[in-house]
């Protein structure tokens, strides 16, 4: 199991791209729980399913997911149920 904050799309994010498939191929981990992870360009989770063979489920920002950027678990067993909520 492992955690990582991507930092969203700051910083040099396109750089970062291909530094975390690699450092999460390198990990191997099974679950994976990432923060401030990208929905849109890059997305992300769609990496993570692509490039790693993950399964994934994000929880979004807002009602509208208007900037993009979600939590979200990546497991190599299959996700058989998700859901979430908002904490007020």
């Amino acid at each position: 199991m492992a955690t990582w904050n991507l930092w969203w799309r700051h910083g040099g994010w396109e750089q970062r791209q291909p530094l975390i498939v690699d450092t999460l191929r390198e990990v191997d981990a099974d679950i994976v729980g990432l923060q401030e992870v990208s929905s849109a360009e890059p997305d992300q989770p769609a990496m993570l399913r692509d490039e790693l063979g993950y399964e994934v489920v994000i929880a979004p920002d807002g009602d509208e997911n208007r900037y993009h950027l979600v939590n979200a678990i990546a497991s190599r067993w299959p996700i058989l149920d998700s859901s979430w909520f908002y904490l007020d």
